[in-house]
């Protein structure tokens, strides 16, 4: 987290976009499924599909609730090409181009979001990255460098999704309710995020890591893997205006 005339440059893994392209692993399921009922009653049929899906019902209710005019086109796009045999990798493409489209102001609206929101999207990025951590080193690198990760491993879907979830709820209560910027980070802030790290468990060259790398180019997996972990962790035990300052500057654009 180098420091350069008054301001902090955050290192490009922290903040990445998580699970926006969740992959035809994720989506193939709900959209057979979808498209069938499609097929037979249009889109009601197809959007009542997707709702109860128990695997991606939960994220499409939850972007029909923050964003339903795109939920509607996305639903009405979606049964004609169902309609007109769209194969399963056409029909997760035209998720994929949801989920981009969605995420393409959420950095923004991140960063005026209400605190309570703000805090429960860090809470699920640290949950999901400490699931990562536990369950594959490498994709736990991806998820915190790419935001994407081997959908062979299905036990990380669920900490994925329910990330995509908490930060589409934020980005929307911050679209909705803006709040006042926090102001810019102090020195003091990164004082107190480093020694949290550092309490908490991250090694010394890690904490360096952090405080001085501008991306991850020659960061080991594990490391980065670490790094991101306890950043989103330590910054949840900040005091409140300390920890709204970091967080939209970990989340914001």
């Amino acid at each position: 987290m180098s420091y350069n005339q008054g301001t902090y440059k955050r290192p490009a893994w922290i903040g990445i976009t998580v699970a926006v392209v969740l992959g035809l692993w994720f989506f193939g399921g709900p959209l057979r499924n979808a498209g069938e009922r499609a097929r037979l009653s249009g889109p009601a049929g197809f959007e009542a599909e997707l709702l109860r899906d128990p695997q991606a019902g939960e994220l499409f209710k939850t972007i029909k609730t923050t964003n339903p005019e795109e939920m509607a086109d996305f639903v009405e796009v979606g049964a004609r090409m169902m309609a007109r045999g769209a194969s399963r990798e056409e029909m997760a493409a035209h998720t994929v181009r949801l989920m981009q489209m969605l995420q393409r102001d959420v950095p923004t609206q991140l960063a005026v979001a209400p605190h309570a929101e703000l805090v429960a999207a860090v809470r699920a990025q640290a949950a999901m990255m400490e699931k990562a951590r536990a369950t594959d080193v490498a994709s736990c690198a991806s998820l915190a460098s790419t935001g994407a990760f081997d959908g062979a491993h299905s036990e990380l879907r669920a900490s994925t999704t329910a990330t995509s979830i908490a930060r589409l709820r934020a980005a929307a209560a911050g679209r909705d309710h803006p709040q006042a910027g926090a102001g810019k980070l102090t020195a003091e802030d990164v004082r107190m995020l480093s020694a949290t790290m550092r309490k908490n468990g991250l090694g010394e060259s890690d904490v360096e890591t952090f405080n001085t790398a501008t991306d991850m180019r020659g960061t080991p997996p594990r490391a980065l893997c670490d790094i991101t972990y306890h950043s989103y962790r330590a910054v949840l035990e900040m005091p409140e205006a300390a920890g709204d300052r970091l967080m939209r500057w970990m989340l914001g654009p």
